[in-house]
């Protein structure tokens, strides 16, 4: 990443911010929910079906992690289209006609 050059675009600065907060968000929230509810509340209970608590824990912090960062940029962009934007509105007003065949 040089200058303003990211990515092939140039100036989009605001854009590569974002980027680089998301990644630390991502890194971040998952290590912080592991260490509480994994050594936290862990240290209270020791096997879940034949499973170490901590291992259980960690399996699905991540499986959560993987959700939530593919799933919160589509619900992100739609709410943005449908609120900000009006997007859908332009679609629905737009004129056009309708056949049955």
């Amino acid at each position: 990443m040089r200058g303003d050059r990211w990515c092939g675009l140039p100036g989009n600065r605001e854009l590569r911010l974002v980027l680089e907060g998301d990644r630390v968000l991502l890194t971040v929230e998952p290590t912080i929910h592991l260490l509480a509810l994994g050594f936290g509340f862990g240290s209270l209970v020791s096997e879940v079906g034949g499973f170490g608590y901590v291992d259980f824990v960690s399996t699905g912090t991540v499986a959560t992690a993987v959700l939530f960062s593919s799933a919160f940029p589509a619900m992100f962009g739609t709410l943005v289209k449908h609120r900000f934007q009006r997007t859908y509105d332009a679609i629905l007003a737009a004129p056009s006609t309708w056949r049955s065949s």
